[in-house]
């Protein structure tokens, strides 16, 4: 427990460091670092890292999308670039599947096109968000991050010392029921934190704001649950494949992927939130 602890505190420091460079070309540089080695663990599991070909052009292609937005393409270009970049990448890997036919199956191909879309563009949202809402992203940063983190912290210790029921006894073993429900009202007590301390802190730079926490507190409820299902998620593959751990990056928590699993799933959802149902409003 004491490992998990020290790099929990340390990966806490590393993230606020990250949000230190929100409004700079930083964050772009280091979700295109996690997303890199969040596709090399995710084919190093999957058994695709022997295609070489496949993994190269699927890296290239997914630590690219961070960077695409500072080309600060608009309305259909935007979008023109974006298919076209889709379409090529596809092109180019069926290309591959058809020259190496006899070591490459389609169904690989298959499953490195997902890795290399689904799992990137959930952390590029933690990205849009800055493009959507320059002024207030960075707030929902910390809730699609720190909801899911504070419920897994509030679950371990919630299922530590009352978990009596598995959840999902043969996909993730050590999850409980109770572990889920201490997760859940751990994620809404995480949400209240950032709301109150952000508010706080707009106050204290003459930017005043107004959280409708009357939409927030019960949406961190349902983004906890999202965030099980993440984590669920991700421990299937980790089963069918036998693995325990994604890589070893942190240190008692696992690679990027163990420790982003739960946050990729709620990514998406908040950034839903931000658009269609905004909390954060100026005074």
């Amino acid at each position: 427990m004491k490992q998990r602890v020290i790099t929990a505190l340390v990966s806490v420091l590393i993230f606020f460091g990250a949000m230190l460079g929100y409004y700079t070309i930083a964050l772009n540089l280091i979700l295109s670092l996690l997303i890199g080695i969040a596709v090399w663990e995710l084919f190093h599991a999957t058994g695709l890292l022997k295609h070489k070909a496949l993994y190269i052009v699927s890296t290239i292609y997914a630590v690219l999308m961070p960077l695409a937005p500072l080309l600060k393409l608009e309305g259909k270009t935007a979008v023109l670039t974006y298919v076209g970049g889709v379409a090529a990448y596809v092109f180019i890997v069926l290309a591959i599947t058809m020259k190496q036919h006899q070591q490459l199956t389609f169904s690989e191909s298959c499953m490195g096109i997902v890795i290399s879309n689904v799992f990137p563009l959930a952390f590029l949202c933690l990205l849009l968000t800055r493009y959507a809402e320059p002024v207030y992203g960075i707030y929902y940063v910390f809730m699609a991050c720190f909801v899911p983190w504070g419920g897994d912290i509030m679950a371990y210790f919630t299922g530590r010392f009352l978990g009596k029921h598995k959840l999902a006894p043969v996909i993730s073993p050590k999850k409980t029921v109770e572990g889920v429900v201490g997760g859940f009202f751990g994620s809404i007590l995480f949400a209240a934190i950032i709301s109150v301390g952000f508010s706080l802190i707009m106050k204290q730079i003459d930017m005043p704001v107004i959280v409708r926490y009357g939409v927030i507190l019960p949406a961190a409820g349902v983004l906890s649950l999202i965030s099980v299902f993440g984590d669920l998620s991700c421990s299937l593959i980790k089963r069918e494949y036998g693995i325990k751990d994604y890589g070893t990056i942190f240190p008692g928590h696992g690679g990027v992927m163990d420790r982003f699993d739960s946050v990729l799933m709620v990514t998406p959802f908040v950034y839903f939130l931000m658009n269609l149902c905004p909390v954060v409003f100026p005074a």
